[in-house]
This record gives structure tokens, C-alpha cells and sequence, in this order.
């Protein structure tokens, strides 16, 4: 005599969709993984130095000036030291905080430093440019200015 399998569709349906969750599990578990990074270094980008907020002050300056804003600081002192000196104090603060000399035209500047923000998609919309200039003062003295400029490398190149 035939007897029909047991067949009790709820007892089938739990069944089934057990095994569909278990077979989901490790995709759900990967795209909360997933979520959970994007939400956490998606809005992630380097923190502005503070070489960029507030222009390093040379130790050996005298008649210290300064002046500017969030987008434009200048920087006016007097030093009896050579540019080397200076130059060499700039490079050692500014490299520390990852502050490069980009190049322009076939040449690396010595007097000229940037740092560009970068997030997780790449650079974002700050980047700061900081250039010295001497010029000959009285008593063998150089009178040297330090300008700082904050630009959007996106639209600039060099800031206007």
C-alpha cells in the first residue's frame, strides 16, 4: 500500500527559508561590513596642519608683522641669517607636517611649499601654497616675507 510522504507545508516552508537565510548570511554580513567602512572613512581627509593655519614664525626673526585671514596670511620679518638658513628652517617645519616643494616648470623651487588635502576619493577642494621671498634690508640685514594662500587645487594650478 502507498503512503504519501509526511507533507506539512509550514514545517517545508520554515525549512526553506532557513536554509535561504544561511545561505544569505555571509552576503549580508559582507555589505554591512561594507556600510559600516563607507560610513566610517567616507567623510575621512587629512587634518589642515597647523603650519597652515598659523604661519611658522622663523627663530631668528626680528620686527615680526602679521597679517591676513582664513584664505590669505602674510608673514614680514627681518633676519640678519642668510636665506639658506631660513630656507632650511621652512623645509625641516613644513616637511614635518608633509608640506612639498611642487614642481614648476622644469624646477623645484626651494622657496616654494604646498600641501593638498587628500580624502578617501583622492584630493579634495584645499590645498595651501606658501612662498618666501627676501629682499635686502639695511645693516646686512634681508627683509623676508612669507605668504601663505589657500586655493582650490581643482580650479588652480598655482593660486591665483
Amino acid at each position: 500500500m502507498f503512503t504519501p510522504p509526511n507533507s506539512n507545508k509550514a514545517t517545508d516552508l520554515g525549512n526553506n527559508s532557513r536554509l535561504f537565510l544561511l545561505a544569505c548570511a555571509p552576503f549580508a554580513v559582507t555589505l554591512l561590513i561594507a556600510a559600516l567602512v563607507t560610513l566610517y572613512f567616507g567623510s575621512y581627509v587629512t587634518s589642515v596642519p597647523e603650519s597652515a593655519k598659523t604661519t611658522p614664525i622663523y627663530p631668528g626673526a626680528m620686527n615680526v608683522q602679521s597679517q591676513g585671514n582664513s584664505s590669505l596670511q602674510v608673514l614680514s620679518f627681518t633676519t640678519s641669517d642668510s636665506e639658506d638658513d631660513v630656507l632650511a628652517f621652512y623645509k625641516d617645519v613644513l616637511g614635518k607636517d608633509r608640506w612639498v616643494n611642487p614642481l614648476t616648470g622644469d624646477d623645484y623651487p626651494p622657496n616654494v611649499f604646498e600641501w593638498h588635502q587628500g580624502g578617501i576619493n583622492g584630493p579634495t577642494d584645499t590645498a595651501y601654497r606658501l612662498t618666501i621671498e627676501f629682499e635686502a634690508g639695511e645693516d646686512n640685514r634681508r627683509n623676508v616675507q612669507v605668504t601663505v594662500t589657500k586655493y582650490d587645487p581643482r580650479y588652480y594650478t598655482v593660486p591665483p
